[in-house]
């Protein structure tokens, strides 16, 4: 997979979910997890960065 498609798709995945944590219920959000679930997308999301753009870039896979 080339970089580009990589960044894009890391586009896409950030992009929904920032809208899925900007528009979630506010029951949701008051719930006791809400924290833990914010905070384990964005590592997810970390984890997809490196392996999507991190490692293709790194091989030369421009």
């Amino acid at each position: 997979m080339e970089t580009e498609t990589g960044l894009a798709i890391m586009g896409v995945l950030g992009v929904a979910y920032g809208l899925g944590v900007a528009f979630a219920p506010a029951s949701l959000r008051e719930g006791p997890h809400w924290g833990r679930l914010v905070q384990g997308g964005a590592v997810f999301l970390l984890l997809l960065l490196v392996v999507l753009v991190g490692i293709p870039y790194l091989r030369g896979d421009s």
